[in-house]
């Protein structure tokens, strides 16, 4: 029996240090603060663990092809994942998927006002930057398990101050 993915089971997977609420994060830029490669390892133990190994390679898969890592849209690209049976296909990633709202009544006035707010104050290091946030967030996650990333859809490493890094390969931007 596949475990359904729940606030619960990402709680613990990931020790709380992920709310499993894109609406929490909605708008607000990609952070190592939100996410980062020890969240994503914790994921990834906890698929391998509960849902199976392979499922747990394909969520390396998906990580590799994300375009937007900001947490709420991480979560609304993990939710899809586990929705369609953590299979190898591509899980789109959509605009608004950054600032998704899942609140009710005073909640959700409070999640728009953050999105709107967080619009205002963003730096370099946002999903306008994605090669940055990809490789600050999930680059040391995709380097420890890039033997589970088929060759066709492997990056080249660049050294990022001492650490390696995925770049991304410029036609898969076509």
């Amino acid at each position: 029996m596949v475990t359904p993915l729940t606030r619960d089971v990402v709680r613990a997977w990931t020790k709380g240090k992920l709310s499993f609420d894109s609406g929490h994060y909605a708008g607000r830029p990609a952070s190592r603060d939100d996410l980062n490669s020890e969240i994503l390892e914790s994921i990834h133990a906890g698929i391998a663990r509960d849902v199976g190994v392979e499922a747990a390679k394909n969520f390396t898969r998906m990580v590799n092809r994300l375009e937007n890592f900001t947490a709420s849209a991480f979560i609304v690209a993990l939710e899809r994942f586990a929705h369609a049976g953590y299979g190898p296909e591509p899980i789109p990633q959509e605009v608004g998927d950054g600032a998704r709202l899942t609140g009710h009544g005073d909640a959700m006035v409070t999640q728009a006002l953050w999105a709107v707010a967080s619009a205002f104050g963003r730096g370099p290091a946002t999903e306008e930057n994605p090669e940055y946030s990809r490789m600050v967030i999930a680059g040391d996650f995709l380097h420890q398990h890039r033997q589970e990333i088929p060759k066709e859809e492997w990056r080249a490493y660049t050294a990022n101050e001492g650490r390696a890094a995925f770049v991304y390969r410029q036609d898969q931007y076509r």
